[in-house]
């Protein structure tokens, strides 16, 4: 969140990264909802010590993985 650092974590990668990793596997989903669940996620993993903020300017639905 603004004004505050973010985790490094204890694994290979942050919380963040981790979260968002995994996330943007889920299909079919707009990018909105698919930060909004990695905020929750890091939220959870980190005991609300680290909140992700996001900004869009996005006009278009973006999703970040598809079904065939």
């Amino acid at each position: 969140s603004p004004g505050n650092t973010a985790s490094d974590g204890g694994g290979i990668h942050s919380p963040f990264a981790e979260a968002l990793a995994s996330q943007m596997l889920v299909p079919n989903r707009p990018i909105e909802v698919t930060f909004r669940e990695v905020r929750r996620e890091v939220v959870e993993r980190t005991n609300g010590d680290q909140v992700p903020w996001d900004s869009s300017s996005l006009l278009d639905t973006f999703n970040f993985a598809t079904t065939q």
